[in-house]
């Protein structure tokens, strides 16, 4: 990213008007853009299954752990880029 301060201080003014429960650092939000992302290119066809935007995975083949980002919430979450 161009300049990883600016980001960081926009990130965090948009996160707090922001109703969702998880996501509040950019740190937080590039961890879970990644659960999403980085299996769709990866060569090895990790993204199987279909994303499940509660446990912030793809199906049982993530390759990352998104127990840390689970909340008591009902809501699909939705990454906007």
């Amino acid at each position: 990213m161009p300049d990883r301060e600016i980001w960081e201080r926009g990130y965090a003014r948009e996160a707090q008007r922001s109703l969702l429960p998880i996501a509040h650092s950019l740190d937080d939000a590039l961890e879970i853009a990644s659960a999403f992302v980085d299996p769709l290119f990866d060569i090895e066809g990790t993204a199987t299954g279909t994303w499940d935007p509660q446990g912030l995975n793809w199906g049982l083949t993530s390759r990352s752990s998104p127990d840390k980002w689970r909340k008591t919430t009902t809501a699909p979450i939705v990454l906007i880029g």
